[in-house]
């Protein structure tokens, strides 16, 4: 099907082919039928799918442009994402010249605006706690058509959901728009008692991007800077996003790849906003072969030409890492995201497998800049109790109470005590061994 399908006007069609877009995917078709009908939607599919077009086209089709009061706020959670949703929409003013928008901060200072001040322009975009403040100084009551939740599930964790439900009550919107690349349960109960029930949900069936190949690269005892090194020289990415959950550690990560003159970019919390604005802007204009960043960085940026995500370290959840995944394999481009372990981290890529990703487990050779094939070390024996049952003892024997006088030495005979015994009860199991092999003949 293609957008002409979709019941769009003659300018909206022509708005979205100068743009190059001229086939929807499953899920826009269905999220901008949706929208069309007047139905309140929760929307999870895939990173890079083409969200944020699945409800800007039928809303800016849909504004009443007679009228100039504002119809739609836009909640985003970062700034940089709010920026992006503005730089989506204004292409679309070419065909739609009435169409206005503010992107602002609690001061209401203009930074990508086409009108000066909120009360005349069709879309607001904001941040959930800028909206409330902008809002709550008005005197004026607020009739809103539509209210947009990008990256949704944030806004119903126990944080953010008191805000929201202030925010709903304040502009009573005919429409709530919810999408996600991740959802859970309380989302959707939560969403459908804000709308009374009458909520369509549409979730894609298979909302990870099956473009992506993931892999989980065993760095054993590397270090992360020689592993990055290893697995650049070896990938040779066209752009490259750099994932670690702490800033001290994309700091590190940073000053040693510059020092080296790696073409790189920090993008970290510790920015202020009009470094974070200008840094944003040289990233979408492709200024960095490499940006390390926190995941501050990981919700609903589009880079379009990203074709592989590093993460250092493992994020405390899988939703996190489907987050950080995402932001390559867009519009169904291959990309690939490599995430380090060790040893000890191996439990945590096992639960996140359980969950659906399909890790390729590897082993990286760093001195010879290659992968080789991960393969799990053998379950040890397990102890024999009654050898379990003598080193107890052996260890109570040589405990020692509190102001107790300690004799020199004993700390090393207790420890060659132990030793001795694993070497009479190993002995006596593979002589136990060689008696029934010789009985069996």
């Amino acid at each position: 099907m293609s957008f002409k399908g979709l019941n769009l006007s003659t300018e909206m069609v022509d708005a979205l082919f100068n743009q190059g877009l001229i086939k929807p995917s499953d899920g826009q078709v269905k999220a901008i039928s949706a929208i069309l009908r007047g139905e309140n939607l929760l929307y999870r599919g895939a990173t890079g799918t083409g969200k944020t077009h699945a409800y800007l086209i039928p809303l800016i089709d849909t504004f009443n442009y007679q009228n100039p009061s504002l119809e739609a706020i836009v909640i985003a959670p970062t700034l940089e994402l709010n920026q992006q949703i503005a730089n989506f929409i204004s292409p679309f003013i070419s065909n739609f010249p009435s169409l206005t928008f503010n992107l602002f901060n609690t001061k209401n200072k203009r930074m990508n605006i086409s009108t000066k001040n909120a009360s005349n322009t069709k879309i607001l975009i904001a941040t959930l706690e800028n909206v409330l403040v902008y809002l709550q100084s008005q005197k004026v009551k607020f009739n809103i058509n539509y209210l947009v939740l990008d990256e949704a599930d944030i806004y119903f964790d126990e944080n953010y959901f008191v805000a929201l439900m202030e925010l709903v009550n304040l502009i009573k919107p005919r429409q709530i728009i919810a999408l996600s690349a991740t959802t859970k349960n309380d989302i959707k109960n939560k969403l459908s008692k804000l709308v009374n029930g009458k909520l369509t949900i549409y979730e894609e069936k298979n909302p990870n991007a099956t473009n992506i190949e993931h892999i989980a690269l065993n760095t054993k005892f590397i270090d992360n800077v020689v592993a990055i090194k290893s697995v650049l020289a070896i990938e040779k990415p066209y752009l490259c996003l750099i994932f670690a959950s702490k800033k001290e550690k994309c700091r590190e990560i940073y000053r040693a790849l510059a020092s080296e003159n790696y073409d790189c970019l920090l993008f970290t919390s510790d920015a202020t906003k009009r470094e974070r604005k200008n840094l944003f802007n040289d990233i979408t204009r492709e200024n960095g072969q490499i940006i390390i960043a926190s995941d501050l960085f990981a919700r609903g940026i589009d880079l379009k030409d990203c074709d592989l995500v590093i993460s250092v370290d493992l994020p405390r959840n899988s939703e996190f890492y489907f987050h950080r995944a995402g932001r390559t394999g867009r519009f169904l481009k291959k990309g690939r995201s490599i995430v380090f372990f060790n040893e000890e981290s191996l439990n945590q890529i096992n639960n996140f497998i359980n969950k659906g990703i399909a890790f390729k487990l590897l082993n990286l050779d760093y001195k010879n800049q290659a992968y080789k094939p991960y393969r799990l070390k053998k379950k040890m024996n397990k102890e024999d109790p009654e050898l379990t049952k003598e080193i107890k003892k052996i260890k109570a024997s040589y405990s020692t109470k509190k102001r107790e006088k300690v004799k020199p030495g004993y700390k090393k005979k207790k420890r060659q005590a132990i030793e001795k015994a694993k070497w009479y009860y190993r002995t006596r199991k593979i002589k136990q061994k060689m008696a029934r092999a010789k009985k069996n003949g």
